[in-house]
């Protein structure tokens, strides 16, 4: 599910420091702009975070695809994809409070891992991509103008470089270069627009990291603090979403809009543990 997995998902995704921090439990309340109006207030509590459960997607030519999440406290499990033919599984460790590793089975089959890698900081650093024989290793250099550079590369072969850039601790614009140095070379840049409620994954441990995972493959961003709103490329829109909230200020239904391949348009239908 494109969604989804942009923001692990992804990612995500993530904007006054260049940190990428993760966003934990009761960081809720300093984060979302609406926080001191009494008319919405803010439920959760470092006891009882409000964590999304479940995702229903709902394509514009009928396919449902449903996601389910699964925590050990606040920290994610396992999310899994049921569709009518498949069933995707992605499995997460942790140490400490870091996501340090991910496997993704299709239908009970291991067929990707990815590791992450963090400095010091706490800073993602290295994200180095399995499937097969094919290894593919994102490192990350972390700049004093709030951006974040970047180099995939697999073996000898530089497959992307590119930059990401920061605001209010969260990425929302990167310029990517695809197979620099040969023929085949391009860039291009994305640049995600947010709204001002909350992420549905604000209070997952760790998972803010995640939103910088292979900028080269995952197209934008899906936020950390706040909710994609509008993709361009090239300053051209590509895609755009509208939302209808509940009191935490988090989606109940996002109405997705694919101006590129309307086949991938959708709704989503998010569920939480309360």
């Amino acid at each position: 599910m494109k969604r989804v997995l942009n923001f692990l998902i992804v990612i995500s995704l993530f904007f006054v420091s260049c940190n990428v921090e993760p966003v934990d439990n009761g960081l809720l309340e300093t984060s979302n702009n609406n926080s001191q109006n009494p008319n919405n207030p803010i439920t959760p509590t470092p006891t009882t975070p409000v964590l999304v459960t479940k995702i229903i997607e709902t394509l514009s030519n009928g396919d449902i695809e449903t996601t389910n999440f699964t925590y050990n406290g606040t920290k994610i499990s396992k999310m899994t994809t049921i569709t009518s033919n498949s069933i995707e599984e992605t499995n997460y460790v942790y140490t400490n409070d870091l996501i340090t590793k991910s496997t993704y089975f299709l239908n009970g089959v291991l067929t990707e891992t990815t590791n992450f890698e963090y400095n010091t900081d706490l800073k993602l650093i290295k994200c180095t991509y399995i499937q097969g024989t094919t290894v593919e290793i994102t490192d990350y250099v972390y700049n004093a103008n709030n951006t974040v550079s970047f180099i995939t590369q697999s073996g000898t072969d530089v497959l992307a470089t590119g930059t990401v850039y920061l605001f209010n601790n969260q990425a929302y614009k990167k310029t990517v270069v695809f197979d620099p140095g040969t023929t085949n070379e391009y860039t291009e840049t994305q640049e995600t627009s947010f709204d001002s409620k909350t992420n549905p994954f604000i209070n997952v441990t760790g998972f803010s990291k995640l939103d910088l995972e292979t900028p080269s493959e995952i197209v934008g961003f899906s936020g950390v603090f706040n909710n994609p709103i509008m993709l361009k490329r090239d300053n051209v829109t590509n895609d755009t979403s509208t939302y209808t909230y509940n009191s935490n200020n988090m989606p109940l239904l996002e109405v997705y809009t694919d101006l590129v391949n309307p086949n991938w348009s959708a709704t989503y239908q998010y569920f939480y543990n309360q």
